[in-house]
């Protein structure tokens, strides 16, 4: 794994523990965000590994499921969370919705707690990690 792959990881890593501060703080859509951002570099740092490397995020989600959903390598689900995370972090950016609750925030960090630790089960599995 290079150096610019750990160092997404530890983004991603990073992403998770600003959200979790944020949940205590209730800063819903925040967390939503960085949520979403946790999961997106995971999985820059596992296609970096295919060196089908994208910046953006209308790039990295179809790579994602053409290289590692579809055969199988990891689940299904984690493509639908990563397509809800998306969706949701560009409504609680962007969007004029501000109803997002406590229990939302909570449920888009536990997805990308398990997104996450996905990611980093793959690695390992393929002696990435």
């Amino acid at each position: 794994m290079t150096e610019e792959q750990l160092a997404l990881l530890r983004r991603a890593d990073d992403g998770l523990e600003i959200a979790q501060i944020l949940i205590e703080t209730r800063h819903a859509a925040d967390v939503i965000s960085h949520s979403y951002y946790a999961m997106f570099y995971a999985v820059l740092a596992l296609l970096g590994t295919r060196s089908a490397e994208t910046s953006r995020h209308s790039g990295a989600i179809p790579l994602f499921a053409r290289q590692f959903v579809k055969p199988g390598a990891v689940p299904r689900v984690f493509c639908r969370s990563l397509h809800d995370g998306f969706s949701e972090r560009q409504d609680a950016d962007y969007g004029t919705d501000f109803g997002w609750t406590p229990e939302d925030a909570s449920e888009s960090v536990r997805r990308a707690r398990q997104f996450v630790a996905g990611v980093r089960e793959l690695l390992q599995r393929q002696g990435d990690l």
